[in-house]
C-alpha cells in the first residue's frame, strides 16, 4: 500500500467533510420540506406531459397506477441497491466515496429528495419516450417483464452518475 503525503491526507479529509455537509445539508432540507403527497406527485406528473393530443393518455396513465407502479420498482431495496453499488467488503476508497455522494444527492428513502429523484426518473423517461408503446398507448411500467425494473434502475443510475459527482 502506497502511503500518502499530508497533501493527499488532508485533500481526502476536506473531501469527507465536504460529503458530510452535504448530507447535513440534506438533512435540514428534508426537515424544513415534508416529503410530497401522492396527489401533489401525481400534479407534477401530469405537468410533464404539455402535448394537448397526449394529456389525456398520459393522465389515463396516472390513473392506471403509472406512479404507484414506478414507486414499487423504486422501492426501498432499489434506493439500498443505489448506494450499495461497488460496495462491499473489498471496496475501494473511491466506491465508498461515491456511495457516500449518492446517499447525500439522494436523501432519506421516501424522502423529499428521494421523491424528487423519482420524478426526475419518471420525467427522463417521459421525454425520451419511455412510456409510449405503439403509437398512444402508455406503458404504465405494471409488468416488469417488459424489462421496467432495468429500465428505471439505468435511469436513476444515469441520473446518479451526472448529478452526484
Amino acid at each position: 500500500m502506497a502511503s500518502s503525503t499530508p497533501l493527499d491526507q488532508w485533500k481526502a479529509l476536506a473531501n469527507y467533510h465536504e460529503i458530510q455537509l452535504s448530507i447535513a445539508k440534506k438533512n435540514i432540507h428534508e426537515l424544513e420540506n415534508p416529503p410530497l403527497t401522492q396527489d401533489q406527485m401525481k400534479e407534477r406528473i401530469l405537468a410533464m406531459e404539455r402535448g394537448l393530443a397526449y394529456k389525456l393518455d398520459w393522465k389515463i396513465a396516472l390513473q392506471k397506477g403509472l406512479l404507484e407502479n414506478m414507486q414499487n420498482i423504486l422501492n426501498e431495496d432499489t434506493y439500498r441497491a443505489y448506494l450499495a453499488i461497488d460496495v462491499g467488503e473489498d471496496a475501494t476508497e473511491e466506491a465508498e466515496e461515491r456511495s457516500q455522494k449518492f446517499k447525500a444527492y439522494l436523501g432519506p428513502f421516501g424522502g423529499l429528495t428521494w421523491q424528487l429523484f423519482v420524478l426526475q426518473i419518471i420525467k427522463n423517461l417521459h421525454d425520451s419516450g419511455g412510456f409510449w408503446r405503439r403509437g398512444t398507448f402508455v406503458d404504465t411500467f405494471e409488468d416488469t417483464w417488459l424489462w421496467c425494473d432495468e429500465v428505471a434502475w439505468n435511469v436513476g443510475m444515469k441520473i446518479l452518475e451526472e448529478e452526484a459527482r
